[in-house]
């Protein structure tokens, strides 16, 4: 009698543990399937997220390719422009003038270099401020100058006012550079203010007293 109930309560002790682990499988079973559908969700949550950066790049990519573009184009209208004064002044033999740029401790900087060819025909680069003659880099520095103000975004008076910008340009090129220049009044409807001591240059002045030259009308002067 005293083993019977003994057996029986091993077997109800049995039966209460495998209940209670059963709970816990169960209990284990519900968790982990909730632990697999938030990382679904995760991993759902990533994969757009990734979508959304490859959309992104995608994106930055051709929008970098679009400026990109546009700034090669802005460039090479800008190298015509001073080539072509170059050219008007100092004949089809003067430089043509080129932009270079080049990316340093990450930031993209700017070199102005002359070009001509040599006489087997190969493009020799030079440093306007060392190898070239004084006047190619006054003729270049006001083409520069003209190009950022007719192309300026803001508009603002098409007024330069320049103190000797030519005192180094050969007087057997002024005849030239007279012809550019009122050439560049006309075409852009552009007003230059010079200070010069150069007699011949004065003749271009449609206006002018002393050392001070006016080229180009205004309605506000």
């Amino acid at each position: 009698m005293f083993t019977d109930n003994f057996d029986q309560d091993i077997i109800a002790e049995v039966q209460s543990g495998l209940a209670e682990r059963r709970k816990t499988v169960a209990g284990n079973r519900v968790l982990l399937a909730d632990r697999k559908q938030k990382h679904a969700q995760l991993q759902d949550k990533l994969t757009q997220m990734q979508q959304q950066q490859q959309t992104l790049a995608q994106c930055s990519q051709l929008l970098q390719n679009f400026y990109t573009a546009a700034q090669k184009a802005s460039v090479k209208r800008l190298e015509d422009f001073v080539t072509y004064c170059l050219k008007e002044t100092f004949g089809d033999d003067a430089y043509e003038f080129r932009i270079k740029y080049e990316t340093k401790r990450n930031q993209p900087e700017a070199e102005f270099v002359f070009v001509r060819k040599d006489g087997a025909g190969v493009e020799q680069e030079y440093d306007p401020k060392l190898a070239c003659g004084g006047g190619c880099l006054d003729v270049a520095v006001f083409s520069l100058r003209l190009a950022v103000l007719i192309s300026s975004p803001q508009r603002p008076r098409k007024l330069l006012i320049l103190d000797e910008p030519f005192r180094y340009v050969s007087q057997n090129y002024r005849a030239n550079l007279m012809v550019l220049i009122n050439t560049l009044v006309t075409e852009f409807q552009t007003q230059f203010i010079i200070v010069t001591h150069a007699e011949d240059l004065k003749e271009l002045g449609m206006s002018g007293k002393g050392s001070l030259l006016q080229l180009g009308m205004s309605n506000s002067m």
